[in-house]
């Protein structure tokens, strides 16, 4: 009986030593990301709110923003992964408009990016708003 007790905590030790070398999995949907055609940067941890959004950090953490080339500041406001997609909603810094996206992994690491419901996020082209694309593909950094 002994050995089988002495042979079982020697198992564990020796799995948990495993585990530890092995590197640990990092979520497609952590980190930050650009869309080099409009200049729009999207950072983002939809594991864990963990992202401070610069000059709003009266708000706390959040699980990340979007800025840029765009007309404002878009907080997360919620996420939530499904498999390999994970869908956002964002807010922007007025709180006057929101806007739900969906993410999917691209094979070289990005994101592509699509539009819930049509398109809310606008940038500054001249001297007027115009809507950005439904869908764009965010590089990592």
């Amino acid at each position: 009986m002994k050995r089988l007790l002495a042979l079982c905590a020697l198992s564990t030790l020796c799995l948990a030593a495993l585990r530890a070398q092995q590197p640990a999995t990092t979520s497609p949907f952590k980190g930050t990301f650009v869309n080099k055609e409009f200049r729009i940067n999207l950072v983002i941890d939809a594991d864990s709110a963990s992202i401070t959004i610069p000059g709003l950090s009266f708000l706390g953490p959040t699980n990340g923003y979007m800025g840029g080339n765009i007309y404002g500041i878009w907080m997360v406001t919620s996420c939530e992964v499904k498999g390999s997609t994970a869908t956002f909603r964002l807010s922007n810094d007025q709180g006057a408009d929101s806007q739900t996206i969906r993410l999917t992994p691209a094979e070289n690491g990005g994101l592509n990016y699509e539009a819930i419901d049509g398109n809310e996020i606008k940038r500054a082209s001249g001297r007027k708003l115009i809507k950005i694309p439904t869908k764009l593909f965010f590089e990592k950094q």
